[in-house]
């Protein structure tokens, strides 16, 4: 009978992208004392072997589209670790739309101009009745345009109750900067009025 402490525990095997995600897809293959057939495809990311001995030459190689990596771990190893230079995480450049560099000049910009209109609103002179929704729009389209630029995001959902009508046939959902103009518009009209 073998010597139990000669058995290596199951040996695991990981393979990750240059940022450290695992790489769903990978085929991850072990070859002991030179004898291979042993693999993991399809995988997760990772893949373990068990009932090897500790002194069996452990050959572990992984695949990842064309790309291939392999390793001989030391007999007292009990994992490995690959990284390829690839990137599978979750948000990635390609997945992403490409922001321009002045989205967040103009966030600021449309800050300050809430800022400032917002400064008006509270200290400056009292709006003609004519004019309060002009500055209530104008005040919304600041704040939404902030929102939108410096990558923030709102959702507003409703229904428009038409009087003397007992269903309400109308129905809106309004997302991102346009939800944003959407709900502080309401407020304001709301209290400005």
């Amino acid at each position: 009978m073998d010597n139990p402490d000669s058995v290596r525990p199951p040996f695991h095997v990981f393979v990750r992208d240059r940022g450290g995600w695992p790489i769903p897809g990978a085929k991850i293959q072990f070859t002991v004392n030179g004898q291979s057939g042993f693999e993991v495809g399809n995988t997760e990311g990772r893949g373990s072997i068990t009932g090897i001995k500790r002194d069996d030459e452990l050959i572990v190689r992984a695949e990842y589209e064309g790309q291939k990596q392999e390793a001989r771990p030391a007999p007292g190893a009990d994992q490995w670790t690959f990284q390829f230079d690839v990137d599978v995480s979750p948000v990635t450049d390609s997945k992403m739309p490409h922001v321009p560099r002045w989205f967040p000049a103009a966030g600021l910009g449309f800050a300050i101009a809430t800022f400032l209109s917002l400064m008006y609103f509270l200290i400056g002179p009292e709006l003609a009745s004519g004019r309060k929704f002009l500055f209530d729009a104008w005040l919304a389209f600041c704040v939404a345009a902030s929102t939108a630029f410096l990558g923030g995001a709102a959702v507003a959902r409703g229904t428009l109750k038409i009087p003397f009508m007992k269903v309400e046939p109308m129905q809106f959902v309004a997302f991102g900067g346009v939800g944003v103009f959407v709900v502080v518009l309401i407020i304001l009209v709301t209290v400005n009025h």
